[in-house]
């Protein structure tokens, strides 16, 4: 029997994280260095990738930014290579990489489709495919998040190609956690509900602005969005050895709003 791992193993080594330049990614890398961990921050965004990196520094902890497509399959084990090499091991990955956009049945725009589920799915089944030497070398204890949403769960009518790749992420993670189990690797999912970040603003200004945020508040029984902080404890958890009887999982974090 494999028993619980040794909490030792696991707690200091690097994390990637997707998406990192912002949002919850970003949320996620600043906790994890301010807790010590050695992070690599990926991004499209050079600037505010280096940003994150120098403020990660700035809490003492060893980081490094990639900039990267998390499309791109070739490019994302490179950046896998590099980071392993700069944090000296890959011990958790965060796939919080992610595009949302209004649609609707009956009103779909499918190269829009295309690239929803391109950055929103395959990316991340490209990140644990190119990752998974990394975390096998780190065995037991090693963690992977991939962020999902409420939308994974229930869906909206104005949310078509986003809600069916967050319903996507959930079938990767039950697959690969049932897969890496015998080896002591986790995979869980975040289904994060409204978060108080750039990606939502942009979809509040497209969809209806200040009206529509309000009736959102509205819907959630703790009664507010959430800081991307309050997303980012419950992925610094699942990265823990706190979380050691934890894979397969699918965690609401989303103010009641599925209860």
């Amino acid at each position: 029997m494999l028993g619980a791992p040794d909490p030792g193993r696991t707690r200091h080594t690097g994390v990637i994280l997707t998406g990192g330049s912002s949002g919850l990614g970003r949320a996620t890398a600043l906790l994890l260095a301010q807790a010590g961990r050695p992070v690599a921050v990926w991004g499209t965004n050079g600037e505010r990738t280096t940003e994150v990196v120098r403020l990660c520094q700035g809490a003492g902890a060893t980081a490094c930014g990639i900039t990267v497509d998390v499309c791109d399959f070739a490019a994302v084990r490179k950046a896998v290579e590099a980071s392993e090499h700069a944090l000296g091991s890959v011990g958790g990955v965060v796939c919080a990489a992610a595009r949302l956009r209004i649609d609707s049945v009956g009103h779909m725009d499918f190269s829009e489709w295309d690239l929803t589920l391109r950055t929103n799915l395959t990316a991340i089944a490209h990140t644990l495919e190119a990752a998974l030497p990394a975390l096998r070398k780190v065995g037991r204890g090693a963690s992977f998040v991939a962020v999902a949403s409420i939308e994974a769960i229930r869906g909206s009518g104005f949310l078509a190609s986003y809600s069916a790749s967050k319903h996507g992420v959930l079938g990767l993670v039950s697959s690969a956690s049932r897969a890496l189990a015998p080896e002591g690797i986790r995979v869980n999912a975040v289904c994060a509900g409204a978060m108080d970040t750039p990606m939502m603003a942009a979809a509040l200004q497209q969809y209806g602005g200040e009206a529509v945020k309000q009736q959102m508040i509205a819907a959630i029984p703790l009664g507010y969005i959430s800081d991307p902080k309050e997303v980012a404890q419950v992925i610094s958890f699942l990265l823990s050895p706190e979380s050691s009887y934890v894979t397969g999982a699918a965690i609401p974090v989303d103010g009641g709003m599925l209860a």
